[in-house]
């Protein structure tokens, strides 16, 4: 995203659902310095609502990666 002014050390995706349109899209704004991508990790969100009249600034922390590594967390089970 070329167009879109970050600090330097930032990037920015978009995300639009997984095999089929989301109806609340949103882009996330990454830390370089920290992650690149929404599996782990603190960033930022920019969530639209599903008419795209309003939009909403959260933090957000990525557990992709820890459900993964760590699954039995995941289903409650810790052995």
């Amino acid at each position: 995203m070329s167009d879109l002014p970050l600090p330097h050390g930032f990037v920015a995706s978009g995300y639009g659902g997984k095999g089929s349109a989301s109806s609340t899209p949103w882009i996330g704004v990454f830390g370089k310095a920290i992650n690149t991508q929404a599996q782990e990790g603190l960033y930022l969100a920019y969530i639209f609502d599903a008419t795209l009249a309003s939009v909403t600034l959260t933090l957000q922390q990525g557990v992709t990666k820890l459900s993964d590594e760590y699954p039995n967390w995941a289903t409650g089970s810790r052995n």
